[in-house]
């Protein structure tokens, strides 16, 4: 985000009050949604012709995202 010590700077774009909220809601979502493909995707005991790899990388993204969303709802965020 372009804050700074929690403030938008003059000439910064308008964004919605509930941006901060939006993000860690996204971010957990991510999340959420990385954890339940890995312990779907039986990484620990491959079956014959399944796409672990796919699944593993979907799930690895998805957590990089994820640190993504929640670093921007963070970084310099104002002190409520």
């Amino acid at each position: 985000m372009i804050r700074r010590d929690g403030m938008l700077p003059d000439g910064a774009p308008s964004f919605d009050a509930f941006l901060d909220d939006d993000l860690l809601g996204y971010g957990y979502s991510l999340i959420s949604t990385s954890m339940r493909i890995m312990e779907t995707s039986d990484l620990a005991e491959p079956r014959q012709g399944t796409t672990i790899g796919s699944n593993e990388g979907l799930a690895r993204e998805g957590c990089i995202h994820a640190s993504y969303a929640l670093e921007a709802a963070t970084r310099n965020a104002s002190k409520r």
